[in-house]
């Protein structure tokens, strides 16, 4: 137990620190910043794109260990869990980065929410050691 609450709080503070590098490296002229902002067409997509993505994978996986057949896959089941808790955490910091790269590269505030807004939900699934063992349903001793 202790090492699934190892990796997954590695994997939930690492993808943290990956964001605030980019964002430094950005701020610092490190990459450049905007340099995709003159083409509508393709920001329109990507905006309509990232939104939908944002808006589809927040609920599902703030939700995920809720579902009855995965509630019922990962009971007592380390590895099963920590799948779909790595998946679960993924989903959400690979979307908050998406969108702060995107935010850097357009300068658009609309990927800048979204990517705040997955920030914040993070916090929602932090990798706690009272986290795994509830939805693990593990009694306690």
């Amino acid at each position: 137990m202790n090492n699934t609450v190892k990796i997954l709080q590695c994997l939930f503070w690492g993808s943290i620190a990956v964001g605030v590098l980019m964002a430094t490296a950005f701020e610092t002229d490190i990459l450049a910043t905007g340099e995709m902002a003159g083409d509508k067409v393709t920001e329109y997509y990507w905006t309509v794109g990232l939104e939908l993505t944002t808006i589809a994978i927040l609920p599902t996986a703030l939700r995920l260990m809720k579902l009855s057949s995965v509630s019922e896959a990962v009971k007592n089941n380390g590895k099963a869990y920590m799948r779909l808790a790595m998946l679960r955490l993924s989903a959400i910091a690979l979307t908050m980065l998406a969108n702060a790269v995107l935010y850097y590269l357009f300068m658009q505030t609309t990927f800048g929410y979204l990517a705040i807004i997955c920030l914040i939900s993070m916090a929602f699934v932090y990798p706690s050691a009272s986290r795994c063992k509830s939805e693990m349903s593990v009694e306690e001793p």
